[in-house]
C-alpha cells in the first residue's frame, strides 16, 4: 500500500466522524428549536383554557355536560361583565332542571364568521369534548363577503388547508403535528390577518375622509393618499379604497355565488366535525332587524333606527345584498342540518316575525339589549329541551 492510499484511508474515518458530528449537531439544534416551539404552543393551551374571561379545564370534569357556542359579536355579546351575556343566562336556564352540571362555553368573538368558527372548532373546540355545539351565525358571513370579498376568500383558502385532517394520537407524531401548526400555519395566518387589518383600517380611514369632506370637514389629500399607499398588496382594495362601503354592485352576482359555496362548505365541515366528535349540533341562523323588513315589507321607526346604527347611509345597498343572499344562506344551513341529522332554527322567523315591534330586544341590528339577551337564552333553552339535545 503506497503512502497516498494510506493517507486517504486514514482521512475517511475522520471525515465520516466530522459529518456525523455536524449532522448530530444539526438534528440536536432542530430538536431544541422544535421543543421550544412546542413548549410555547403547549403553554397557549395548558390544562386550562379561557373563553370570555372564564376558565375551563381542557379535560371535561366527570358528570359535566358541555355546550360550545360559536359565532361573532352577537355570541360574544357586548357587556363587559360575562354574567350579563346571553350564553351565561343560557347556562343558568339549562342548569335549573338538570341532573348534571352544564357548562356553556362562549367561544364567540367580534366579527368572526363561519370560517373562523370552523377553524376554532377544529383546533380547539373538539378537544373540549362537547356534548352539544351551537353555531349561531349568518349575518357576519353576508356582511364580510360583500364588504371585502377578496379578503374573505383568501382567508377561507388559507384556513381550510388543515381542516378535518386526522389528529395524531401518538406522542411523537402529535408533537410534530402541533409544531407544524405553530411554526407555519399560525404564523402565516397571524401575519396575514395583521396585514389585512391594517389595510382595512387604512381603507376605512379613507372612506371616512371622503365622507367628512363631503360633509364639509377638511381632510388633506396626503392623508387620503397615504391610506392607499399603505394597503396590503396581496388583497384587492375593492370598494373601500374607492370610498364605497360595499363591493361594487357589478361584482354582486360573482360574490353571491362564491359566498354561498364557501358558507355551505364551512357549515358542512362543522357538521362533520360535530358528528365525528360524537356531539349533537344546533345550527341557528341569527336574527337581524333588517331581515324583518325583507320578510314583512315594513319595520317600525324604532326598529329602523336600530339597524341603521350599523349600516348608516348604506341602507339601500344592504337591503339589496340581503335580498340576494339571505334566503339562500338560510336554505344552505337548513340543508346541512338535514344532511347530518342535527338541529336547525331560523331565528329571524322565530323571534322577529311573531312580534310587532322587537326594537326593545336589540341594540343595533344584531346585538341584543338586556331584554333581548334574556329572550334569546330562553328561546335556545326551550329549543334544546324540545329537540332533546342534552
Amino acid at each position: 500500500m503506497n503512502r497516498s492510499e494510506s493517507r486517504s484511508k486514514s482521512i475517511l474515518p475522520t471525515l465520516f466522524l466530522m459529518l456525523t458530528v455536524l449532522a448530530s449537531g444539526e438534528i440536536l439544534c432542530r430538536g431544541l428549536d422544535a421543543y421550544d416551539a412546542w413548549k410555547k404552543y403547549d403553554a397557549l393551551l395548558g390544562e386550562v383554557v379561557n373563553y370570555r374571561g372564564q376558565p375551563y379545564s381542557i379535560s371535561k370534569p366527570r358528570g359535566v355536560k358541555r355546550v360550545l357556542v360559536l359565532g361573532g359579536s352577537a355570541v360574544h355579546d357586548t357587556p363587559s361583565d360575562y354574567r350579563e351575556s346571553w350564553p351565561y343566562f343560557l347556562e343558568e336556564k339549562l342548569n335549573e332542571k338538570s341532573d348534571s352540571k352544564i357548562e356553556v362555553i362562549n367561544m364567540g368573538f367580534y366579527s368572526e364568521s363561519s370560517i373562523d368558527e370552523l377553524f376554532k372548532l377544529n383546533d380547539f373546540g373538539i378537544d373540549l369534548d362537547p356534548d352539544l355545539v351551537i353555531v349561531f351565525d349568518g349575518q357576519n358571513d353576508v356582511y364580510n363577503a360583500f364588504h371585502h370579498y377578496d379578503y374573505y376568500q383568501r382567508l377561507y383558502e388559507l384556513k381550510n388547508k388543515p381542516i378535518l385532517h386526522e389528529k395524531k394520537r401518538n406522542p411523537v407524531t402529535r408533537f410534530f403535528h402541533s409544531l407544524r401548526k405553530q411554526s407555519a400555519l399560525y404564523r402565516r395566518l397571524n401575519q396575514f390577518k395583521k396585514n389585512v387589518t391594517l389595510t382595512m383600517s387604512a381603507a376605512m380611514e379613507k372612506t371616512r375622509s371622503v365622507n367628512d369632506t363631503q360633509s364639509g370637514v377638511e381632510k388633506s389629500s396626503d392623508e387620503a393618499a397615504g391610506a392607499q399607499e399603505n394597503a396590503f398588496s396581496g388583497v384587492s382594495q375593492g370598494p373601500a379604497a374607492a370610498g364605497q362601503f360595499f363591493e361594487d354592485a357589478v361584482r354582486w352576482p360573482e360574490i353571491r355565488s362564491g359566498y354561498l359555496s364557501i358558507y355551505s362548505e364551512n357549515l358542512d365541515k362543522m357538521a362533520r366535525l360535530i358528528r365525528k366528535a360524537g356531539a349533537r349540533g344546533l345550527l341557528i341562523f341569527q336574527p337581524d332587524l333588517s331581515y324583518k323588513f325583507l320578510m314583512t315589507g315594513q319595520v317600525t321607526e324604532n326598529e329602523r333606527k336600530e339597524y341603521l346604527k350599523i349600516v348608516g347611509n348604506h341602507e339601500r345597498e344592504w337591503m339589496e345584498i340581503q335580498k340576494m343572499t339571505y334566503a339562500d344562506a338560510v336554505e344552505k344551513m337548513r340543508e346541512t342540518a338535514g344532511k347530518y341529522g342535527i338541529g336547525f332554527e331560523d331565528f329571524n322567523s322565530r323571534l322577529l316575525i311573531k312580534e310587532n315591534d322587537v326594537s326593545g330586544y336589540f341594540d343595533g341590528n344584531v346585538h341584543f339589549s338586556s331584554a333581548g339577551r334574556v329572550w334569546v337564552a330562553g328561546e335556545i333553552a326551550a329549543l334544546i329541551k324540545e329537540k332533546k339535545l342534552l
